[in-house]
Parts: structure tokens; C-alpha cells; sequence
């Protein structure tokens, strides 16, 4: 039996900002700091700098320009 499709969701804006950011699509300061406020932590992969998002009621960090797949 075939499960039925759910409705499909919006993404929210922040998220398609950060992808587009990611795929370098948009790469000025100001659309990355509307994500949110650079953490004073790095990737310690590549040693990017880290944003702190606190969108919602999950705090998280994301690496904005993803010089690495850490």
C-alpha cells in the first residue's frame, strides 16, 4: 500500500540564506551576520569562524562560508 505524500513544508529564511551562503551564492557580511552574531569559537577542522543562531528554541553554530566538510 502506498503511503500518501505529506504537504510539503517552507523552508524557513534563515536556513535558504545560510544555503545560499554555503554555495556561495551570497558572500557579503551583512547577509552573513543576519544569520546571527560570530562566536568567538572556531571549526576545529579548518578553523573557520563559527555564528551563533539562536532562531527559535535551538541554539546551534554554523560554519556560514563551509571551507571545509567538518
Amino acid at each position: 500500500m502506498a503511503k500518501k505524500l505529506e504537504k510539503q513544508k517552507t523552508i524557513p529564511k534563515n536556513i535558504q540564506r545560510e544555503a545560499l551562503i554555503a554555495q556561495r551564492v551570497l558572500s557579503d557580511l551583512a547577509s552573513v551576520n543576519a544569520l546571527g552574531e560570530q562566536a568567538p569559537f572556531n571549526c576545529p577542522a579548518c578553523g573557520g569562524g563559527l555564528w551563533k543562531i539562536d532562531k527559535g528554541s535551538k541554539l546551534r553554530y554554523s560554519l556560514p562560508y563551509r571551507p571545509c566538510l567538518y
